[in-house]
Parts: structure tokens; C-alpha cells; sequence
């Protein structure tokens, strides 16, 4: 199989040799974690048949693009992901930026941020899958995707505002609700966390003050309103 130099900005890679794209493109097979269904390739017309930026045909660069997809889900299918990050980023080059083409854009985009989450690359997951939801917002397996990646990055709350619209858009998808009221309940423990870590800190500060008097904020009471969680403060007696 011919190797292709990755990239995470497929915009500034050359343009490929059409043989190597050829040759490369044997045994082709579906992944099982990515989009592996080939988008129709429209009849030559006038837009079709026009010079891509490549030199290639728009028709031309679409079928190659297809291709290297498909060769990109084979390597993955192996967990051969640096390859399959490869072929992928191959495809987003060759394919036209037309409103054509948008959704197949947006397939290859969200492939290629599954070959990154399986290699723990997940700023790279968030940016391809951004790219995708620009082509196509209600990409409901790329959202979802996004929100484990925010996940993993710590950013509980950037993964549930990507949930909770998976939810909206297809409440059907697996077990969607069970991770919606998950990243809720990690939110608010994070939200507490934050709160106790910031009145700690007050804390310690207003100590250093009340210090200069001899004083201490153990010499207040803080007592917090329920209804608007905001705190009152009175000397103890």
C-alpha cells in the first residue's frame, strides 16, 4: 500500500499524483467504526466536468476522493490509523468544496476524527468534527463523537452541551439519555468544586486582612441563601 504523508491542515497538501492515488487504491474494504456508505457520484454536467483546483475534473476528484475514503477505512478496519489519517486527509483534499459535495466533505472530516480519537489525538477530534458540523450541523455521530473528545479533554461542559443536542436531534441514539444525566451530575461536582475551591480562597485572603486586626473570619458567620445561593456575613457574639 502506498504511504501518504499525514496532515492536520489537508488545505495546504499538494496536489496528488493520480497514478499513486490508483495504484494505492486495491482491496478495498468497510470500516466498522466509521461512515463507509460511498456518496453518489453525480452525472457529468457542466459544473461536473469543470477543472478542479488539482487539474483534475470535479467528477475526477470526487471518484479519487471516494476511493482513498474507502482505503482509509480498510487501514482502520486493521487499526492501521496513522495510514487511515492519511488516506483520509487525502480525500478531504481531492474533494470538491462545492454545496455539491458538502455532506461527502463532511463524512471525510468526521472519519478521519475517528482515526484521531483512536490514537488519543483529541484536539485533532475536535477540529475535524468541528469542520464536519460546519458542512453539516445535524451530524448526529460527529456531535457525539465531539462530546466524548471534550470528555476526554476535561471540557465536561463543552461535552454536554454536544450531548444534550444529540439528544434533541435523534433521541434514539444509544444510550444518549443515560450520558446526558452522566455529564450533568460530572458538571455539577465540577461547579461545586470550583465554588469550594473559590471560597477557599476568599477565605485565606480575608484571613491575611482580618490578621492586621487580630481578627479571623472564624470570628463571622457566613450563613447562604437558598433561593439565590448568595451568602450573608454577621459577627458571631
Amino acid at each position: 500500500m502506498a504511504e501518504f504523508e499525514s496532515t492536520k491542515n489537508p488545505a495546504k497538501s499538494a496536489a496528488p499524483d493520480v497514478q499513486e492515488v490508483k495504484t494505492a487504491f486495491q482491496g478495498i474494504d468497510l470500516a466498522d467504526h466509521v461512515d463507509g456508505e460511498v456518496i453518489d457520484v453525480p452525472a457529468a454536467s457542466s459544473s461536473s466536468s469543470s477543472s478542479s483546483s488539482s487539474g483534475l475534473t470535479v467528477e475526477k476528484s470526487i471518484v479519487l476522493a471516494n476511493e482513498a475514503k474507502e482505503e482509509g477505512n480498510s487501514c482502520f478496519r486493521v487499526k492501521d490509523y496513522d495510514n487511515a489519517i492519511a488516506m483520509y486527509s487525502r480525500a478531504i483534499v481531492l474533494c470538491p468544496t462545492d454545496d455539491e459535495h458538502k455532506d461527502t466533505l463532511a463524512v471525510f472530516y468526521g472519519n478521519r476524527a475517528a482515526a484521531y480519537f483512536a490514537v488519543d489525538e483529541y484536539e485533532c477530534v475536535v477540529d475535524d468534527c468541528a469542520g464536519a458540523l460546519e458542512l453539516k450541523p445535524d451530524y448526529v455521530k460527529v456531535l457525539m463523537r465531539r462530546s466524548q473528545a471534550y470528555e476526554k479533554l476535561g471540557k465536561v461542559d463543552d461535552a454536554l452541551v454536544d450531548a444534550k443536542k444529540v439528544k434533541e436531534l435523534d433521541p434514539t441514539f444509544p444510550k444518549i439519555g443515560e450520558t446526558v444525566q452522566r455529564l450533568e451530575k460530572e458538571s455539577e461536582v465540577r461547579m461545586n468544586k470550583l465554588k469550594e475551591e473559590a471560597m477557599s480562597k476568599l477565605k485565606d485572603l480575608g484571613n491575611s486582612i482580618l490578621g492586621n486586626f487580630g481578627m479571623s473570619l472564624d470570628n463571622f458567620k457566613m450563613t447562604q441563601d437558598p433561593a439565590t445561593g448568595s451568602y450573608s456575613i454577621s459577627m458571631n457574639k
